[in-house]
């Protein structure tokens, strides 16, 4: 059963994702708000995807604490799933990443344009 569920949310995103990364291009010369707000668009099907295709949930504790204005988070990164988490669960966010990320077709391009470090 896991692995068919696997299968459906694989088929969901793959979906979803293509006409997401066409229309993506025509938001490059847009402000980083605006970008930012397209791409979270992004995670926020990945998530409600996964808990319908795989009926995952999470609950955040502490959310409180999260101050709005400028802060430093350090994820463990224990799955890829906690990537894409935070940014539904944190405020505007800008990464350090790797330059390597940037590269990978599709899911780079809409990383850089969320203005990384």
């Amino acid at each position: 059963m896991l692995t068919i569920r696997s299968l459906i949310y694989n088929i969901g995103t793959y979906i979803f994702t293509i006409p997401f990364v066409i229309v993506l291009p025509l938001f490059f010369l847009t402000p980083s708000k605006i970008r930012f707000w397209y791409v979270n668009q992004w995670s926020k099907f990945a998530l409600w995807w996964v808990a319908i295709a795989c009926n995952l949930s999470y609950e955040v504790e502490g959310k409180e604490n999260i101050p709005e204005g400028t802060s430093i988070v350090m994820a463990k990164h224990q799955s890829a799933w906690e990537t894409i988490a935070l940014q539904q669960i944190l405020p505007t966010q800008t990464w350090v990443l790797k330059r390597e990320l940037i590269w990978i077709p599709f899911f780079g391009w809409g990383l850089a344009m969320t203005n990384p470090i």
